[in-house]
């Protein structure tokens, strides 16, 4: 079994990039997922080829930055030259355009963008692709990602399809908002594996890391995989998503309180998936699972 451990907003900020190495230099993690048009994506390039052995995902971004591709004129752009949406409102924006067509167009243009930026900067490296926010889910955006995948060069694209298991310490995530995160994207990772049928990109067979975010743990790790064992197929791949990239407190002033985002940028619970991603309990957990 092959278990991927993936740090999501690699290159966002100085801050959130150096906490994600650590998690990777002392920690289980093997995966970063880097955003084409961060911060700090320049100085994240070149500390990710001091470390040839960290795999690096395109973490395709719609919702915060500025766009690389020139798509000004589009819908999901502010007046500002930002992405101003969030995924609800990408998906809505789309649903009642009347130039639904042009907004596909944009996204194919930005997707090819984002790729070729991350292939441009290390091009010895297989690339594969999630989403910020889940925005690779979103119907109309899986389908143009699904439509070029192989042409641009995408070998590996996740697929966010969890096991729902329960956990009374965290009642919140697994009755909430939580819960219907984890019930809007199993129903788009259904249709999302169709789209990618015969086409040569792998996807995870199981993943760990939606209903739990912001609180995931050794524990928690232990009951996924607990559900993933009882699968009637084994998968070979699973793939386990932490957020362990805190920002500094000078970096928070680019989330104002009370402002999009915000409050998970400047969580706290960051800095606890740190902390239980780079402890040596977990880290061995991880190992005796890929030597099952």
């Amino acid at each position: 079994m092959k278990i991927v451990v993936s740090a999501d907003d690699y290159g966002l900020t100085k801050g959130v990039t150096d906490t994600i190495l650590e998690s990777v230099d002392h920690g289980a993690v093997t995966s970063v997922s880097i955003i084409a048009n961060g911060e700090d994506f320049d100085r994240a390039i070149e500390e990710a080829k001091k470390r040839p052995q960290m795999d690096v995902a395109l973490h395709f971004n719609l919702t915060d930055g500025k766009p690389l591709a020139d798509i000004s004129q589009c819908e999901i752009v502010g007046p500002d030259g930002k992405f101003f949406l969030l995924f609800q409102t990408l998906w809505s924006t789309y649903i009642f355009s009347s130039r639904k067509k042009e907004l596909q167009q944009a996204i194919r243009a930005e997707v090819r963008a984002q790729v070729q930026r991350v292939k441009s900067a290390l091009p010895d490296r297989k690339i594969s692709l999630n989403g910020h926010d889940h925005v690779h889910m979103i119907p109309y955006v899986f389908g143009v990602i699904a439509e070029v995948a192989e042409e641009i060069g995408i070998s590996y694209i996740r697929i966010p399809e969890e096991k729902y298991f329960f956990d009374r310490r965290h009642i919140k995530n697994c009755l909430g908002s939580g819960l219907i995160k984890l019930l809007l994207l199993n129903v788009l990772s259904i249709r999302a594996r169709r789209l990618l049928v015969g086409k040569k990109v792998e996807t995870p067979d199981a993943f760990v890391g939606i209903l739990f975010t912001g609180a995931m743990s050794l524990p928690i790790v232990r009951l996924a995989f607990a559900q993933i064992f009882r699968m009637k197929v084994q998968p070979k791949i699973v793939e386990v998503l932490f957020h362990p990239g805190a920002v500094t407190a000078e970096e928070q002033k680019r989330w104002p309180v009370g402002g999009r985002s915000a409050e998970w940028f400047i969580s706290k619970d960051r800095r606890l998936e740190s902390d239980e991603v780079c402890s040596p309990k977990f880290k061995k957990y991880i190992e005796s699972l890929r030597s099952r």
